[in-house]
């Protein structure tokens, strides 16, 4: 009888060996076909990314070379365009319009062990979306955008701790400083008329806090000559600087007058016409001990570094992914 339990207890553990082994078999099978999906996804959705965030960064070109940069970094990325496409490179509106790109794909990917169970491939789907949104801080709630434009080809190897001189300085600040290459000038920006003594003193007064101001080869931003720019502009730092209490060095205060956000301006034109604003400068107002005021540059948390959809627009945009 022991020897008839013995040979029939080896015979039930082979058959549970067996099971087990084709159990775990299957489980390798199937985590191998899971191991491709998984691995085809992050490629898809790397390509996704990266082609809605280049489209994007291309917006400021017109929506063709949005959508047509966002399909070049898609195949470049190993997206088969002509198959693998659910919808398109396309253009649309979040919270301006035309200010993201959008993309979906989809891709069949064949089974290695599922052919085995009648599972023959499965299905990949992916979309990303990136939105331009403006830095925060530029333009904020004290109103820091200027209506003054400093003349050079951004960054103008300005750096965070120099001093610059603002138009009206009459002594210089002290220790060494960085004059504007080009002439200091006026800027009129869209919606907001600026010509004029008082209208140009309560702009620099309370800054820029509304429209569009486009930076780059497209502008809308146009150049005021008047010569009341300098006796008008200090009269506005001077009542900017009184309703402040920002000291000259950090930390520096997102919300104080005495912060100024200070446009790039390529170049001046002859007269008065459209400039190109090429980027824009955060810094602190510090009186020179002559009546006037210069400026020193600052790291301002708040200023063109972090993008977010509810910031002002001052025309310096960067893509952001959405989802």
């Amino acid at each position: 009888m022991k020897k008839m339990l013995s040979k029939h207890s080896k015979g039930q553990i082979i058959v549970m060996y067996a099971g087990i082994l084709a159990a775990l078999l299957g489980a390798v099978a199937m985590g191998t076909d899971v191991a491709v999906m998984y691995v085809n996804w992050a490629r898809m959705q790397k390509a996704a990314d990266i082609a809605v965030l280049s489209g994007a960064g291309n917006l400021k070109q017109g929506t063709s070379s949005a959508t047509s940069t966002c399909t070049s970094y898609l195949a470049s990325n190993g997206i088969d365009t002509s198959t693998e496409i659910q919808s398109a490179c396309a253009v649309a509106t979040t919270t301006q319009p035309n200010d993201t790109v959008k993309v979906s794909l989809t891709r069949t990917v064949p089974h290695i062990f599922g052919r085995a169970v009648d599972v023959y491939s499965g299905v990949i789907k992916v979309s990303a979306s990136a939105q331009i949104q403006p830095p925060g801080g530029a333009g904020g709630p004290a109103g820091h955008l200027m209506p003054l434009g400093y003349a050079c080809a951004a960054p103008c190897g300005l750096v965070p701790g120099d001093n610059i001189v603002l138009p009206g300085e009459t002594g210089g600040p002290p220790g060494s400083y960085k004059l504007s290459p080009g002439n200091w000038g006026g800027l009129t920006y869209p919606s907001q008329n600026d010509n004029g003594n008082g209208k140009f003193t309560d702009a620099v007064t309370n800054g820029y806090t509304q429209g569009v101001v486009y930076s780059g080869t497209v502008s809308g931003v146009t150049s005021n000559t008047g010569n009341y720019v300098n006796p008008s502009g200090q009269a506005g730092l001077l009542a900017r600087y009184n309703a402040g209490t920002q000291g000259p060095t950090g930390p520096y205060s997102s919300t104080d007058p005495r912060i100024v956000q200070i446009p790039l301006v390529a170049s001046w034109p002859s007269g008065s016409g459209v400039v190109n604003v090429t980027g824009f400068v955060s810094a602190v107002l510090i009186p020179d001990g002559h009546g006037t005021y210069y400026a020193r540059i600052a790291d301002v948390v708040l200023a063109d570094t972090v993008p977010t959809a509810g910031a002002p627009n001052t025309g310096t945009y960067r893509a952001v992914l959405l989802q």
